[in-house]
């Protein structure tokens, strides 16, 4: 009689375990391979411009701290000059892997890390090439003067569901989803000189976002291209 009752508690067991490992292929499905939503990434990501309308670029050398953080799919930080006005931009477009390591790379955490002093956050919402970005302006000054020149940070993050957001809030949400944060997220910064006005700040803003448009698009497109 005993061993009858063990037989039916290990059999009980054993339905219910299988009844947990059916919950869970279910409602937990195991994670989506976002390899060549990566490759895609990169590749357009190989083809962002150095040289649109008047402006020329150069490739500036990444922080090997800001690659230890990161782990970036890719990293572009270059300093833009214009032909004509002398003007230059500083861009910055990075994609992680992974959802969680973009969590540290974020204006009001990195730059006063590096010494500069917030002063200003402004919400801001771009259209630009029938694309929607959501972000903040940020006007950053030196903690110490004369050491740190004083910026404008423009910035927006990128998620692979379509959005686009200013705050970390959303992509700390997305990167506890563990089927899905192996997607990354992207951010892209353009920094200006404060003394540019705030209509000619807009411009250059639009003609940076312009250029990469195609890598931007292709950092949020990648629930909907790959289901």
């Amino acid at each position: 009689m005993v061993e009858k009752k063990q037989i039916m508690t290990w059999s009980i067991a054993a339905l219910l375990l299988v009844g947990v490992w059916g919950e869970q292929k279910a409602f937990h499905p195991p994670p989506a391979d976002p390899s060549a939503y990566h490759a895609r990434v990169r590749a357009a990501g190989a083809l962002a411009p150095l040289q649109f309308g008047n402006w020329v670029g150069q490739d500036g050398e990444v922080a090997a701290g800001a690659i230890t953080l990161l782990k970036p799919n890719i990293i572009l930080q270059r300093l833009y000059r214009n032909k004509v006005t002398g003007q230059t931009a500083r861009v910055l477009v990075v994609h992680c892997s992974d959802a969680g390591d973009m969590l540290g790379h974020y204006p009001p955490v990195c730059y006063p890390s590096s010494g500069f002093r917030e002063v200003q956050r402004t919400s801001k919402h771009w259209e630009i090439g029938g694309e929607k970005f959501n972000g903040y302006e940020y006007d950053f000054t030196s903690n110490v003067p004369g050491q740190l020149q004083p910026v404008v940070v423009d910035d927006f993050m990128l998620l692979p569901t379509g959005q686009s957001v200013g705050d970390m809030d959303t992509v700390r949400h997305w990167a506890k989803n563990r089927r899905v944060r192996q997607y990354g997220a992207g951010q892209m910064q353009v920094l200006t000189d404060p003394t540019v006005s705030p209509t000619v700040r807009a411009e250059i803003f639009k003609e940076m976002v312009t250029a990469y448009l195609p890598l931007l698009t292709t950092m949020r497109e990648a629930v909907a291209h790959d289901q």
